[in-house]
């Protein structure tokens, strides 16, 4: 009987969450010009910036999520609790960090080990390698080694 409790909650729970996630589909369609952006095993720093939607998963860093001025306040969920340090940017950091940020405009720094990203963003990407490893992939274009040097790239339109 446990069982079939523990699988009706789990269903409900499910159907609960699918218009959430229902929402951030509609915020990616309503962002023109938009292109896929993936990091994964970067270690060093990357700054990501605009509008869109973006889940940033790191093994171990830090990560600042800032609301940029000029529109309505993005939509941030995190694995765990920030510490606001200034009156718009909250700080995220441990081992195993999640964040999921959509809408916008923001801002997402991360400096850590590990940095794996994925989204869909109108705006730039800036990477910076600290060491062998990291890959990066714009609009679907195969992975290629992070840059040594700071670098900036633009991300649609």
């Amino acid at each position: 009987m446990r069982r079939f409790l523990l699988l009706v909650l789990g269903g409900a729970v499910a159907l609960a969450a699918a218009p959430a996630t229902e929402g951030a589909a509609e915020t990616v369609l309503r962002t023109p010009g938009a292109v896929g952006v993936s990091l994964r095993d970067g270690i060093g720093s990357a700054v990501i910036s605009r509008r869109g939607s973006l889940l940033v998963r790191v093994k171990r860093a830090r990560i600042w999520v800032t609301d940029l001025p000029g529109g309505t306040k993005p939509s941030v969920s995190c694995d765990r609790r920030g510490t606001r340090v200034s009156a718009n940017t909250v700080l995220y950091r441990g081992y195993g960090v999640s964040c999921r940020v959509f809408g916008g405009p923001w801002r997402v720094r991360v400096r850590g080990r590990n940095i794996d990203a994925d989204g869909v963003v109108l705006g730039y990407l800036m990477l910076n390698r600290e060491g062998a490893k990291g890959w990066y992939s714009i609009d679907n274009s195969p992975y290629r080694l992070w840059p040594l040097a700071r670098t900036r790239f633009t991300l649609g339109d």
